[in-house]
């Protein structure tokens, strides 16, 4: 068996700027992906350096306590798309859940809404870490990766919803 001592050079250098070529394609079409697909979820592992976002995990009034299911689930996720801004589309009961088919990610419920989707799974709802919460973070206006939510937005939550999901997330994300 010849050594690699004897093959040329040349061909070992084309060997590493191929790999380093398919590398590279892959990577650029991984992106292309996440970012073209607006139901596409980000699974961050420490709150995503975002220049034109800062956020603060403390909650924003400690004085009201959010609740799951009053504000949350009814007043957010359960709200009729036609009506209102929201995320029915992460219901499977609703007439077109192109959420749940996209991303896995069922919002019906407090068990399902902490087993997050295929992408974001553990990483939906970190209690006390709403800037780490992928659930937050794609309701905001700049959501580190794909597009923000609801999909069908604007008009998108208002900032009301969106301290309500943060606060819920930042005083444990309790199913109260």
């Amino acid at each position: 068996m010849p050594s690699l001592a004897r093959r040329p050079a040349r061909s070992l250098i084309h060997q590493r700027d191929t790999r380093r070529e398919v590398g590279v394609a892959a990577l650029a079409i991984g992106v292309a992906l996440s970012l073209t697909s607006s139901c596409s979820e980000f699974s961050p592992v420490e709150t995503p350096l975002n220049l034109s976002f800062r956020c603060d995990d403390r909650d924003t009034n400690p004085a009201v306590e959010v609740s799951f299911q009053r504000d949350i689930l009814a007043g957010i996720f359960l709200v009729n798309r036609n009506t209102a801004p929201g995320c029915s589309c992460h219901n499977p009961m609703d007439a077109l859940p192109v959420g749940v088919q996209m991303s896995g990610l069922d919002l019906s419920s407090f068990s399902a809404t902490r087993r997050g989707g295929m992408n974001s799974a553990a990483t939906i709802v970190l209690p006390g870490r709403p800037c780490a919460s992928t659930l937050y973070l794609k309701v905001t206006a700049s959501p580190p990766l794909g597009g923000r939510m609801p999909r069908n937005g604007p008009p998108f939550l208002s900032d009301a919803q969106i301290r309500l999901i943060h606060d819920w997330i930042s005083e444990g994300a309790r199913e109260n």
